[in-house]
């Protein structure tokens, strides 16, 4: 049932790529929270928008943004928009850490805010003398 876009389990670690959930090209297929599309060239109606603007670069830079594809997959999914990216390469996946990205509705900045409130809580539970203050603060 796999395909050259899933996970192969003896090739999991080193054949495995760091890939932006919502991508650093995101305006052509990523409104913003409220709905609104930037323009193609990155200019914004109002100045809500541009701070909406910085508040999505803040978001995409974040580890509650970050995920592992193949290689193969980390080149097909680029630009495309959430819905295309999670059909494309979450559903199949492996790794419940892009199961759980295949089951969201939506992908913005609250989801990312959450799922790396989610990835730390996990991360302490490993390594606990790593303390969540520890980790916001950094």
């Amino acid at each position: 049932m796999r395909d050259k876009y899933d996970e192969v389990e003896t090739d999991l670690a080193p054949k495995m790529t760091v890939e932006q959930i919502l991508p650093q090209d995101w305006i052509s297929h990523w409104p913003l929270r409220d709905g609104k599309k930037v323009q193609e060239d990155g200019l914004f109606v109002d100045r809500d928008m541009g701070d909406d603007m910085k508040i999505r670069d803040q978001a995409l830079q974040g580890i509650g943004n970050l995920t592992l594809l193949t290689g193969a997959g980390n080149s097909k999914n680029s630009n495309l928009p959430f819905d295309k990216k999670k059909t494309l390469l979450f559903k199949g996946s492996m790794l419940k850490l892009n199961r759980e990205i295949a089951d969201a509705s939506h992908w913005d900045e609250d989801s990312i805010a959450a799922r790396a409130k989610r990835l730390f809580e996990f991360a302490v539970k490993i390594w606990p003398s790593v303390h969540s203050s520890d980790i916001a603060s950094q």
